[in-house]
């Protein structure tokens, strides 16, 4: 009887251990993850121009500040315009 309590409380033991592995080998390869899509990231071309702080009227006459980020190149690109609520 103990031999086999002996061995449940091993096995527990174990499978512990494996997952106490298998959590440092996820934040392991979420680091590298995250590394290189950063590297990547910064090694973009930066093709844009920012214009901060481009003060816009509203509707109601109140002015919100703004950040226009345009190409550098004299091409034709489509437009994304994002905008929050605000009282």
């Amino acid at each position: 009887m103990s031999k086999s309590v002996n061995n449940n409380v091993s096995n527990i033991g174990k499978e512990d251990n494996m997952r106490k592995f298998f959590r440092k080998k996820c934040i392991i390869y979420f680091l590298m993850l995250f590394f290189i899509s950063s590297v990547l990231l910064k090694a973009e071309d930066q093709s844009y121009l920012k214009d901060s702080n481009v003060m816009i009227r509203m509707s109601d006459g109140i002015q919100l500040a703004t950040d226009v980020y345009k190409p550098t190149k004299g091409e034709k690109f489509p437009v994304i315009l994002i905008r929050t609520p605000y009282d």
